[in-house]
């Protein structure tokens, strides 16, 4: 048993030495062109969102200022006592008059861009440690 588990030992070429190096190295280029990628991609998204942000933002302010919450809401400085006598239909009423779908899109924008920020920053910690290496 030993002898077959040497001759087949013996079989086995020596690689070499120099090829864990440039297996290394090219590995390294990979990721560095990966992280790269990234990073440009990133960088893209976060000045995309920051873009649609600003039309969305406005739109949402158009159509808050043009539905009629500011009215409902200035019944809460002047006329408290009805509005806590009738909470509920006034909270409805301030909830129907809401833009709600521009909201929420405004604050999906403002979440893709911090998403995008924090893997911007990530990415660039690690081309940061690798020129470090």
């Amino acid at each position: 048993m030993e002898n077959q588990s040497h001759k087949l030992n013996s079989d086995i070429p020596n690689p070499n030495p120099e090829l864990f190096d440039q297996v290394m190295g090219r590995i390294s280029q990979i990721n560095s062109r990966a992280v790269k990628a990234k990073v440009f991609l990133f960088s893209l998204l976060s000045i995309c969102s920051i873009a649609g942000l600003i039309p969305l933002t406005n739109l949402a302010l158009n159509n808050l200022s043009n539905s009629e919450f500011y009215q409902f809401f200035s019944l809460l400085f002047s006329d408290s006592d009805a509005i806590f006598r009738y909470w509920q239909s006034f909270a409805l009423a301030i909830i129907e008059t809401l833009p709600i779908l521009e909201i929420a899109l405004v604050l999906l924008m403002i979440i893709i861009f911090l998403e995008s920020i924090k893997m911007l920053s990530q990415n660039l910690r690690l081309i940061h440690k690798t020129k470090l290496i």
